[in-house]
């Protein structure tokens, strides 16, 4: 119970964080600098674990780490998704998202298993030689948390190396795969004119001195206002010339 409590100020913290600040600060700043951002408090949360004393007391020497591993965690995590499913197409997404998913568990999993085992090792090792029961698994979390301090210096350095090369090659238009039935739409690729907007003025006057044409034969009455009936098209030179683009087209359609 008191274990429980003492831990619950960090997820309550990753909540909060996460459906406040997260999504608001990587609009503002995007993910790279947020992912970059999260890894520093993550990487300054495991270094301030694994200088815990013996006699440390949990408001100064526990507190404080599970904090910058919250902020960390919540500033990292929804930048990282959105890194990782932004390169994803439509059809793959579900895909991608159950392999980020996966890793995600079972990396956590192996580094758990991996750090747990160094820490027992350590503990045995100092017990064997003679060393206090908690001051020996003092010293074997302090080990764990030395190693997991490591790997996360070495995924921030990893993260700003890779994301870097990519944030420099994105703006180079994509070359899509030989036989790719889903080409990719890159910023550089100029939109298709559509059909029904390539027409021009004189093919809109041809149709409306059909429709003005085949309204007397119906019985219909022209409307004597309309200055292109009654003038033809010969007082509209910019109606009758193929030159000067249709300002009807989408009308016309």
């Amino acid at each position: 119970m008191l274990t429980g409590t003492a831990f619950l100020p960090a997820p309550i913290a990753i909540g909060v964080l996460m459906l406040g600040l997260s999504a608001r600060t990587i609009a503002r700043f995007g993910p790279y600098r947020v992912l970059l951002s999260g890894l520093v408090l993550i990487s300054a949360g495991m270094a301030l674990l694994s200088r815990a004393p013996v006699d440390g007391t949990y408001l100064a020497d526990v507190l404080p780490p599970l904090l910058l591993l919250a902020a960390g965690f919540a500033a990292a995590m929804p930048a990282v998704t959105g890194l990782a499913m932004s390169g994803a197409r439509a059809e793959d997404a579900g895909l991608a998202s159950g392999l980020f998913n996966t890793t995600q568990v079972v990396g956590g999993s192996l580094g758990l298993a991996v750090l747990t085992t160094l820490a027992a090792s350590r503990t045995d090792h100092l017990r064997h030689g003679g060393a206090d029961l908690v001051a020996a698994t003092a010293s074997g979390y302090r080990l764990a948390f030395m190693v997991a301090t490591g790997i996360a210096v070495a995924a921030l350095v990893l993260a700003a190396g890779v994301l870097r090369t990519e944030r420099a090659t994105s703006g180079q238009p994509r070359r899509t795969p030989p036989g790719d039935p889903h080409p990719r739409v890159t910023a550089r690729t100029p939109p298709a004119p559509l059909p029904h907007l390539a027409g021009t003025c004189a093919q809109t006057a041809a149709q409306r001195v059909s429709l003005h044409t085949a309204i007397p034969a119906h019985g219909v009455t022209a409307p004597a206002h309309d200055p292109f009936h009654a003038h033809g098209p010969a007082h509209h030179p910019h109606r009758g010339t193929r030159e000067t683009p249709c300002r009807w087209r989408a009308a016309s359609s």
